[in-house]
């Protein structure tokens, strides 16, 4: 009698029209709200804001006309809305998720009526679908989301008005307006072929006849097709390829057979990438000595309370749900594999045409996107295919949702991070350099940031020394030489090239010999790098490509003492960091430029009252610098024995330092200095 109860009571939950939507919310919350607070701006939302910042929101025409002409209304109605408020942009993002998760849900129901399970944990898999990394991008991939939710709705209200004659045109209406978001993000256009075989699905058991159902398909699918078909004329031969060439047909042009091995190739590579490549990442967990305690417990946290609440709604919706008979399942599960597969082919036709190979991780993770619709089918189908007993599929899937929560949490604590680095670096950028001469290229390489090009940093670095900027032209740039040499942006690490660089609607002009090198190397600090304070046989471990740009490094460019100091942009990064021992060895290395040892004496007496001291032992050098100009020898030396010499390959940077300090000088150290010091030479 009990169990009849619970069965009961489960059978009523289920069929509440609220309980998917609600259900497929709580998912989408515990994967993906609890670290929204602490995450910012990262990649190609920096340039956004940027056009944002000195244009408006009426500027995105022209910012985006190179690649999408028709996606600049949705960045004008975002940033009219949300301004430079990070956590507005995930907000949003996240409900964009989980409307898609619904509207695929509401698809599916469609297609396969009386496979509501299966349709559920679909849903719930596209919801979580872990080979997507970037939901944390929440700006850019906003388009992504709200355009994927529309193509997911338009595909749905086709369906529904195959079947509802007395809505036909309220859905017809609504359904094709949804599908013009193609001309604004293409990701979709492939996929948008499955459209016929899902209709035939769907009307199989009211139209039993196959011509009378393919005349039917016809009278619905045509407004659709007819749309397609404008598009692809429009991006084919009016838009063309402004980005991505069509590769793979010119490889099939020129040898047939070889173009169509490596297709098939490519097609096979691709489809593992979205499944196992997608599913393999589940299974990273964290470790404490690599991201620390709260990253770590917080994983296993969330990850419980996951398996708590995903075996309760598994439970409810399996013993909810009225089982069909076990050769009707077996053959409606077939299909729904069959459509998995065929649809994460549709999904990847349009970037193997232009030779894009997916892959997980950033930033070509993000065309995992089309795939998900496929995928979800697909695993969903497996699952039931494979894990017939009810309890082993509720205990199988149960753990794969549970892990995949928690690596989204996992996957955003590093997006987390990367924003914490961030407002690191741009705070102590200013504390260094207060202010920068115009046309000023910022070069580095081998950046610690994952989640940021330089194309990205450019937007931040203008900001902070232009922020009055009301046009076009940029001030400043931001290189990655290793980057820009391999791109041709750079023709060499030499002084007095030219240099011109294009971002959308913004270029910057400029010349190798209005460069400052830096360096950032965590736990390590900022680092102006140059001949004299800093260079490779100063600074140990420089790659060959860090030492070869360093003649670059002009610091007359930087303002040391300007009228007005300027910052990050704090309505974005937040209020000025803690002065942590970077913010005075900063300073000091600041002061040192302009000959100032009264300054780095007191900064250093500063930092030795609050109990700090560098990680990186050459940090110490500006205060050693200024004890050795002030004579001061006891303290110099203590230092050289405190710190400066617990590492062998930091003698060197002492050695340069003392040899060229007293060559400027003129004078002898006391004799205990200069034994200590050529102690070091030995």
């Amino acid at each position: 009698m009990a169990k009849f109860n619970t069965n009961q009571i489960s059978t009523k939950i289920v069929q509440n029209k609220f309980f998917v939507p609600v259900m497929l919310l709580l998912f989408t919350i515990l994967a993906f709200a609890p670290v929204i607070p602490f995450l910012g701006f990262y990649w190609d939302a920096w340039p956004y804001l940027w056009q944002y910042h000195v244009f408006g929101p009426s500027g995105y025409a022209a910012f985006v006309a190179s690649d999408r002409p028709y996606s600049a209304f949705i960045f004008t109605i975002l940033t009219s809305l949300f301004g430079t408020k990070a956590i507005f942009y995930h907000i949003f993002t996240f409900l964009c998720r989980w409307l898609s998760g619904w509207a695929f849900w509401w698809i599916l129901q469609q297609i396969w009526r009386k496979n509501r399970t299966i349709n559920t944990y679909a849903a719930i898999l596209f919801i979580l679908y872990p080979g997507f990394l970037q939901q944390p991008i929440a700006l850019p991939y906003a388009h992504h989301f709200s355009h994927l939710a529309l193509f997911l709705f338009s595909m749905g209200a086709m369906l529904a008005s195959a079947r509802d004659k007395k809505h036909y045109w309220i859905y017809t209406i609504t359904g094709l307006i949804a599908q013009l978001s193609i001309f604004s993000l293409e990701y979709f256009a492939s996929l948008e072929f499955i459209r016929p075989v899902l209709l035939w699905i769907s009307l199989a058991e009211d139209i039993p006849d196959k011509k009378s159902r393919i005349k039917k398909i016809l009278q619905i699918w045509v407004p659709y097709l007819v749309l397609l078909a404008l598009f692809y004329y429009w991006r084919v031969f009016l838009f063309s390829f402004p980005t991505y060439e069509p590769k793979m047909l010119n490889e099939l042009n020129q040898n047939f057979a070889t173009g169509f091995f490596d297709l098939i190739l490519q097609i096979g590579k691709d489809i593992i990438t979205v499944t196992y490549g997608a599913l393999k990442g589940i299974f990273n967990f964290p470790v404490v000595s690599e991201v620390g305690y709260f990253t770590t417990y917080g994983y296993w946290a969330i990850v419980i309370l996951a398996f708590l609440f995903t075996g309760l709604v598994l439970l409810i919706l399996e013993k909810g749900k009225s089982e069909p008979a076990v050769s009707a399942e077996r053959k409606s599960l077939v299909q729904v594999i069959l459509i998995g597969l065929l649809s994460s082919v549709l999904a990847g036709l349009i970037f193997w045409i232009t030779k894009l190979t997916v892959r997980i991780e950033f930033a070509w993770d993000r065309l995992t996107l089309a795939y998900m619709f496929g995928v979800a089918i697909l695993f969903s189908g497996l699952i039931f295919l494979i894990f017939r007993p009810r309890f082993l599929r509720i205990a199988f899937t149960t753990v794969l949702l549970s892990l995949t929560i928690g690596f989204q949490f996992f996957n955003a604590m590093d997006f987390k991070h990367d924003w914490d680095m961030f407002k690191d670096f741009f705070w102590q950028l200013t504390w260094r350099i207060p202010d920068l001469k115009e046309n000023t290229i910022i070069m580095t390489t081998n950046f610690p940031l994952k989640y940021y090009s330089d194309n990205s940093l450019t937007a931040p670095l203008n900001w902070t020394y232009a922020p009055e900027s009301d046009d076009e032209k940029l001030s400043y740039v931001f290189y990655f030489s290793d980057v820009r040499l391999k791109v041709g942006r750079l023709a060499a690490l030499e002084k007095d090239l030219p240099v011109y660089q294009w971002y959308r609607s913004f270029s910057f002009d400029g010349n190798t010999s209005d460069t400052v090198v830096i360096r950032y190397d965590p736990p390590g600090c900022v680092q102006v790098l140059d001949n004299v304070y800093a260079n490779a046989g100063i600074i140990p471990n420089l790659s060959f490509l860090e030492a070869e740009q360093i003649p670059l490094s002009n610091l007359d460019r930087i303002i040391a003492d300007p009228q007005e100091t300027k910052y990050p942009p704090v309505e974005i990064v937040g209020d000025e960091i803690d002065h942590g021992w970077c913010y005075y060895f900063e300073k000091a290395d600041l002061a040192r430029q302009v000959g100032n040892w009264d300054t780095v004496l007191a900064l250093k007496s500063q930092a030795d009252t609050l109990g700090l001291s560098p990680r990186i032992p050459s940090e110490w050098l500006p205060f050693f610098e200024a004890d050795l100009r002030t004579e001061n020898w006891a303290a110099a030396a203590d230092l050289v024995q405190a710190s400066l010499a617990e590492e062998e390959k930091y003698k060197s940077g002492i050695i340069f330092t003392y040899d060229r300090v007293m060559g400027e000088m003129q004078i002898q150290a006391d004799q205990t200095l200069d034994s200590l010091i050529n102690s070091l030479r030995d």
